[in-house]
């Protein structure tokens, strides 16, 4: 992280991400992290808009300060506690399917010894009855039975790689997200990948000026007419969340967020994927 004051930036340059100090979000997010305090801390929403994310951070009153001070209480975001909630609410409910299976299992020894055919209708004095309670019980609690199905875990997509950098994505329009590095300019970047510096610039709703290394972008592939098109963000999963749920924190319609991602209604995001964002208003200008 840089650490002189460098007004230049589009953003506050002590703005960065936990997992990446170097790069942040160009949006109000609980991901953002202020590197200037003491004590490495998310940043309130209201805060990010009217200073951090706008060229007017260095009136902000913690940039003032000397570094390495204590981040004022009333600075601080949200660092994720819906996310906590709900993951407990998982382990509560892991515990009552645990309880459960106990129970029917325990229920399974017990009839074993006194015979199904009293539970279930059947002549309580039939030797017929019996072996066959005494057959299917042993078919139940057997530890070498194989369920014919593998359970299926709800959340989970370990089943293919992340949407990660320089992947193209979308259907129509194929768009990649690029993370510019040293030496990088919109003109080698628009010659790289058969586009121009005015469509860079359409696709993208906040461009940084100068480019800034690790700042990731949107680069139109093989096509220059973005007539149509929205702006689009870069954003990048750090924790288990739904598609749903990410489209409504980022209020962004749920449908282009499928279309130009090129995903589907079964698509479960995971850590490590990158999404465009598209976004209604001007591009960069």
């Amino acid at each position: 992280m840089k650490e002189e004051k460098n007004w230049k930036y589009r953003i506050c340059p002590y703005l960065g991400q936990r997992s990446d100090p170097g790069t942040a979000l160009s949006y109000p997010s609980v991901l953002n992290r202020c590197y200037h305090a003491k004590s490495v801390a998310p940043i309130d929403l209201g805060h990010q808009e009217e200073f951090c994310l706008t060229t007017g951070y260095p009136n902000c009153k913690e940039v003032a300060k000397e570094p390495d001070a204590a981040l004022p209480g009333a600075l601080h975001g949200s660092s994720g506690s819906r996310s906590r909630k709900r993951r407990g609410n998982k382990k509560w409910l892991l515990v009552i399917v645990l309880v459960g299976l106990g129970i029917i299992v325990a229920w399974q020894f017990i009839t074993r010894g006194e015979g199904f055919g009293q539970y279930f209708g059947g002549p309580t004095g039939s030797t017929e009855s019996t072996e066959t309670s005494t057959e299917l019980t042993s078919t139940l609690l057997s530890p070498t039975t194989t369920p014919t199905t593998a359970p299926t875990l709800v959340g989970t997509a370990t089943s293919r790689p992340p949407l990660g950098l320089e992947i193209p994505l979308g259907i129509d329009h194929k768009f990649l997200i690029h993370q510019i590095q040293a030496g990088d300019s919109l003109d080698l970047i628009a010659g790289r990948h058969g586009t121009t510096v005015e469509a860079l610039r359409a696709c993208n709703y906040r461009l940084p000026s100068p480019l800034v290394p690790g700042w990731a972008i949107v680069v139109p592939l093989n096509f220059v007419d973005t007539q149509g098109l929205p702006a689009f963000e870069v954003y990048s999963i750090t924790e288990e969340i739904s598609l749903e749920d990410l489209a409504l924190r980022l209020s962004v319609d749920l449908n282009e967020f499928k279309y130009y991602n090129a995903i589907d209604d079964d698509f479960i995001p995971i850590i490590g994927d990158w999404l465009l964002v598209p976004r209604a208003g001007s591009p960069t200008p």
